[in-house]
């Protein structure tokens, strides 16, 4: 049996999950923050697509993406700023807009003025 369990940077990350509504709502917490990379698998290897996050509603924001992308992986935060750091964490761990389809840079949270922990190498 093959687990569903992954360390990246020393953070444990669940993945890879079909994406579908039920599916979500068995494994995410109402209103919880987190971190989650979409995307396909192909030859029973999970390709990342797209890096993003959620300050307050994960399962909301994951359910908003269904149709676009069939498989998803998760990183739960216990708050804003930690999402937004394992946001840039996996984004540039991925290769940034090189090879995922986010067409910028992780933005930080509206009403904080974060700054990318990799700022130096963009």
């Amino acid at each position: 049996m093959k687990s569903n369990i992954i360390i990246i940077n020393g953070k444990i990350f669940f993945y890879p999950f079909i994406l579908h509504p039920l599916v979500i709502d068995c494994l995410i917490p109402f209103s919880t923050c987190g971190v989650y990379v979409l995307g396909e698998k192909k030859y029973d290897m999970f390709i990342p697509r797209y890096v993003g996050c959620s300050f307050f509603d994960l399962a909301k924001r994951l359910k908003s993406h269904i149709g676009s992308y069939s498989y998803f992986c998760f990183l739960l935060s216990s708050n804003p700023i930690n999402a937004y750091i394992y946001k840039c964490d996996l984004y540039h761990l991925l290769g940034g807009n090189l090879y995922l389809e986010n067409k910028i840079h992780p933005a930080s949270p509206n009403y904080m003025n974060l700054e990318c922990p990799y700022s130096l190498w963009d």
